[in-house]
């Protein structure tokens, strides 16, 4: 999963090929007009929540169903966007949040 503002992914959890696939998603969302996107990479769908200036973003399997996609994506916004996170995600560097969420994301994927 991914919280960023703007391009720049502030939290992420990807390896190998996915991190340049996730930049190029964030590259094509503008997350000040709130929305909802998938993107179709390979095998994976790429599925985008924009809300509150932030961008969240979560890989899927191409057969896993949307709605829980977008279920999770939403829970991840409310608890991001339920604390101090917000403000200091404005002039945190990438990753400087990933202490502090990575707990909350855990919680929440096995929720």
């Amino acid at each position: 999963a991914v919280v960023s503002t703007q391009s720049t992914g502030d939290h992420a959890d990807v390896v190998g090929n996915f991190e340049a696939a996730t930049q190029q998603v964030l590259d094509r969302t503008d997350s000040n007009k709130p929305c909802r996107h998938t993107f179709n990479v390979k095998q994976y769908k790429y599925l985008v929540l924009t809300k509150g200036g932030f961008t969240f973003l979560a890989i899927a399997d191409q057969d896993y169903p949307l709605r829980i996609c977008f279920a999770f994506l939403e829970k991840v916004s409310e608890r991001f966007q339920s604390g101090t996170l917000p403000q200091r995600a404005m002039t945190a560097k990438p990753y400087e949040l990933r202490r502090d969420f990575s707990p909350v994301l855990s919680s929440l994927l096995v929720a």
